[in-house]
């Protein structure tokens, strides 16, 4: 049988090798095989359709993820030259800003860049929308809402020789480093300010996170404080916003107990409005005496009432304290346990934070200085002045390119309080967020993407320190307008490099 195959592989590429050879020898003149110029053409060929293929297939990728501009079904688009339009009752309308577009929509609808050309397709409309409204709001995520209210005072002497002092107020929102390297006051310290009222100048106690009103009046007080006159006149100047940031306690003063002077009925051995001190095994205890019975005070408390005719009863039995009704004759326990030590320094800070539902924390701090590093001054943001008499804020810090979802809760630590919800642009301008008739505050943020954001909690004592830009509803933002009246506003304080 005569075999399958009449020639071998070898010998086929042999053939090959030798039809080569003479393709070389006839083209080139050279028969040693060194390179063959057919493969580097096809190389190029193969190379050429692979290339082609590549960015064909790119193009259609490109089209998938970003089709040609046209508007299709967006309902909020922006042409190529900056122009800003919402679909409304079938005509574009001109919109203020991001925020507006999705109220009047009524849902978080991304903007869609559009050509100008597009446009032309469809009618017109007259612009709507909230002015001053702002535009994207992406939310802060902070843990713990962190808000701190400084006061700086600058004095200065006119031509007249009479001192002329002025104070700026900077309010600082969620920087965790607000005090860098600083420590607030301790409980056994405090800050003398003052604040001018018109032609009333009052002094201000400021302590454990609070303020307490003195006077040079209430010379038992003062003389517990070991202060006199000059150091009230030399009293640091705050400005009456940062005042109001600070929770008041009534005037400090020492206090006027019923039948003092008279037999206790309670504790018939003493007289009403005599000091006890008892020394039990953690020291020294002091006690003021009432009608029904006596109340632990502070040493403090003590010399008010010592240095206000009081008599002092030395080494008293525990077994006596501990037989004696105890009750809560006067409120004092917001006084210094002990004398404060006051520490003076120019830039005076309220320190305000609360994380998640946990109790807040305030504290109080005296600085040389602001509390921002030298960069964050640089993106200080100078408000305007307010107008009306309503106390407010002259500058405002927070970082840039994000916003505040805020509600409004009670000054106490603890406070259940949950109130207004605003926003609070990184300009420093809140903005209240509600509903229309029949819908809630939450379908406003809902609409404006915020549904899912989580709000920070923030007592109104320090926000309203802020200007107050227009509500946000769907309502507010349905607004037709031929004009936006120009608001005659007063320059900003632009000095910001003053701020120490």
């Amino acid at each position: 049988m005569a075999p399958r195959f009449l020639t071998t592989k070898t010998q086929i590429s042999g053939y090959r090798m030798l039809v080569r050879r003479i393709e070389q020898a006839f083209t080139r003149r050279d028969t040693r095989l060194l390179s063959s110029p057919f493969s580097m053409q096809t190389t190029a060929v193969i190379l050429g359709f692979g290339l082609a293929g590549l960015v064909l297939a790119a193009g259609f990728v490109m089209g998938l993820i970003k089709p040609q501009p046209t508007r299709g079904e967006a309902s909020i688009v922006a042409t190529q030259s900056g122009g800003r339009y919402v679909m409304y009752n079938g005509a574009l309308h001109p919109v203020t800003n991001l925020s507006s577009a999705r109220l009047i929509v009524g849902k978080a609808d991304a903007i869609k860049t559009v050509k100008d050309a597009e446009l032309e397709k469809y009618p017109r409309g007259l612009l709507m929308g909230i002015p001053g409204a702002p535009d994207e709001m992406i939310p802060r995520t902070d843990d713990t809402s962190r808000w701190a209210v400084c006061t700086q005072y600058n004095s200065a002497t006119s031509l007249d020789l009479t001192p002329n002092i002025s104070t700026r107020t900077l309010l600082i929102a969620g920087d965790p480093e607000i005090v860098p390297a600083q420590e607030p006051i301790s409980d056994s310290e405090a800050i003398l300010v003052s604040e001018r009222d018109g032609n009333t100048k009052k002094t201000w106690l400021l302590y454990n996170g609070m303020r307490s009103e003195i006077s040079m009046s209430e010379k038992a007080l003062t003389s517990a404080l070991q202060v006199d006159q000059d150091m009230l006149d030399k009293a640091t100047p705050v400005s009456a916003a940062f005042l109001d940031a600070v929770p008041v306690r009534e005037a400090m003063r020492a206090p006027r107990l019923l039948r003092q002077g008279q037999t206790s009925t309670a504790v018939p051995q003493y007289q009403v409005g005599a000091v006890l001190s008892s020394t039990g095994i953690d020291g020294d205890s002091m006690y003021l005496v009432f009608d029904n019975g006596v109340q632990p005070i502070g040493s403090f408390t003590a010399q008010v009432m010592i240095n206000n005719g009081s008599k002092f009863v030395d080494n008293v039995s525990a077994a006596q304290i501990a037989a004696a009704p105890h009750v809560v004759g006067a409120d004092m326990d917001h006084w210094p346990a002990q004398r404060p030590t006051l520490v003076q320094k120019d830039t005076v800070c309220f320190d305000w934070s609360r994380h998640g539902q946990a109790a807040a924390d305030s504290s109080l701090f005296a600085l040389n200085s602001v509390p921002l590093k030298s960069e964050a001054r640089d993106r200080v943001v100078a408000l305007l002045p307010g107008t009306d008499q309503s106390p407010q804020a002259d500058f405002f810090y927070t970082d840039p390119g994000r916003g505040w979802l805020v509600q409004v809760t009670g000054e106490s630590d603890g406070s259940l309080a949950r109130e207004q919800l605003w926003w609070v642009g990184d300009n420093g301008v809140r903005y209240a967020i509600t509903g229309d008739s029949g819908s809630s505050p939450g379908d406003t943020l809902t609409k404006l993407g915020l549904g899912d954001a989580a709000t920070q909690l923030v007592p109104w004592s320090v926000l309203r320190l802020l200007p107050e830009g227009a509500n946000l509803s769907p309502n507010s933002a349905s607004v037709i307008h031929e004009q936006i009246p120009v608001e005659m506003a007063k320059n900003p304080i632009t000095n910001v490099e003053g701020l120490k």
